[in-house]
């Protein structure tokens, strides 16, 4: 959050994932300083998805170069830039600004920039604490690989990740923080496995250049947040009517509520987000700017498909396709967002389309996801190009 702490223009962040899309379509005003986070806090917790969004939005427009300066302290000392910062890392978005090399917020200095890195760190290596909150971000700065996160990592000196049973201990402490964590026990399983997997990814894909190169500025981070019932009231149906301007996600939870509502309390997101080459440009091995839509979306099919993880053990391993299996069965959403390319997919109605039918009567899921703009189409739009990769799961709580 960045509070006015002087005279100065404000430029508010988007306030829904279609405007994301929107603002990085257009050219950025340099004269407009000090991005309001403050201003969107009710959105943030209201707003399924967009938080974690606004991490990728915030980073896009920090590697940009037309973009000289997203804030300004205003701080005439070691103290008042500490406080700015703090005041920043009270959101997601806010939290990866402050700890981004310094250059972008003028009025904080190296060393304030350094000091405030440490404390993020060191308040992480505490997580789960006794704190209750509705969310909850875990950050790698692979640049300083021995303050990895202890819950993701195994061993520091190898840079080895943790195995999928160890992410019991990640799951017990959304429990213990996340409000209504009590309901996430039965789907231990299901969320070990998507963390998992996707957190592994973008060790093994996204540290490093489509040419080999390691990234010095990357950060690559697992978030999550709990939306209860009561915080979606504006999502509910209630007579409002579902047209074309209706986004997926929320077709998805409206859905969900219509036909599944007295099992339902609320929904769980989890999210990671990598400052990596994005999936297609990894897959492609070469930048994305020149290749058309279907090229990259064809190229983020093919990441999904079964056998692309690098890691099969004990049954587990299969990478991004596992957690489509994951997402079938407890009839969750996926929204993939890298490069170019802007696609999801929901099991809330029409489960059956995109499956595979096989002679023996089962069937398997199909690596296919639709375009963010267009209901269960699959051929892609044209989306303005985004740093990284960002994969986000909504999860249905409470057995529905």
């Amino acid at each position: 959050m960045i509070e006015k702490l002087n005279n100065s223009s404000h430029r508010p962040p988007p306030e829904s994932i279609d405007e994301i899309d929107f603002d990085l379509s257009k050219s950025w005003d340099d004269s407009i300083q000090d991005i309001l986070f403050s201003n969107n806090i009710h959105k943030l917790k209201t707003e399924p998805l967009l938080e974690s969004a606004l991490m990728q939005w915030v980073v896009t427009r920090w590697r940009s170069k037309e973009v000289t300066r997203l804030a300004d302290s205003h701080s005439h000392s070691n103290i008042e830039e500490i406080r700015f910062l703090s005041q920043l890392a009270t959101t997601a978005p806010g939290t990866l600004l402050s700890i981004l090399p310094t250059g972008k917020i003028t009025g904080i200095s190296p060393q304030a920039s350094s000091k405030f890195r440490n404390l993020v760190i060191t308040n992480q290596d505490k997580w789960p604490g006794l704190a209750i909150s509705d969310w909850m971000l875990l950050l790698c700065i692979d640049s300083l690989p021995k303050t990895y996160p202890h819950q993701l990592y195994k061993n520091f000196s190898t840079g080895s990740v943790a195995e999928w049973e160890d992410y019991v201990y990640v799951v017990n402490g959304l429990m213990k923080s996340v409000t209504g964590g009590s309901n996430l026990r039965k789907m231990s399983d299901v969320i070990s496995t998507i963390f998992y997997e996707l957190f592994k990814n973008t060790h093994d894909h996204a540290r490093e250049g489509i040419d080999g190169s390691i990234i010095g500025d990357s950060i690559r981070s697992i978030y999550a947040r709990y939306y209860p019932l009561d915080s979606l009231d504006h999502l509910k149906q209630k007579g409002r009517e579902l047209d074309a301007k209706t986004s997926p996600v929320e077709w998805y939870i409206q859905t969900i509520l219509k036909n599944e509502s007295a099992y339902t309390n609320g929904f769980l997101e989890l999210s990671v987000f990598d400052m990596g080459p994005g999936l297609a440009a990894k897959w492609l091995l070469k930048p994305t700017l020149n290749s058309g839509e279907q090229v990259q979306y064809d190229a983020v099919i093919s990441c999904l498909e079964k056998g692309q993880s690098s890691v099969q053990k004990n049954g587990r391993g299969f990478g991004l396709w596992n957690v489509l299996q994951a997402l079938k069965k407890q009839k969750g959403f996926i929204r993939i967002r890298t490069n170019q390319v802007h696609a999801y997919r929901q099991y809330a109605m029409l489960s059956d389309l995109g499956m595979q039918k096989h002679s023996d009567g089962s069937s398997t899921i199909k690596e296919i996801l639709y375009d963010w703009k267009r209901l269960h189409v699959t051929s892609p739009s044209r989306y303005p190009s985004v740093e990284g990769t960002l994969i986000s799961i909504l999860l249905p709580m409470g057995g529905a």
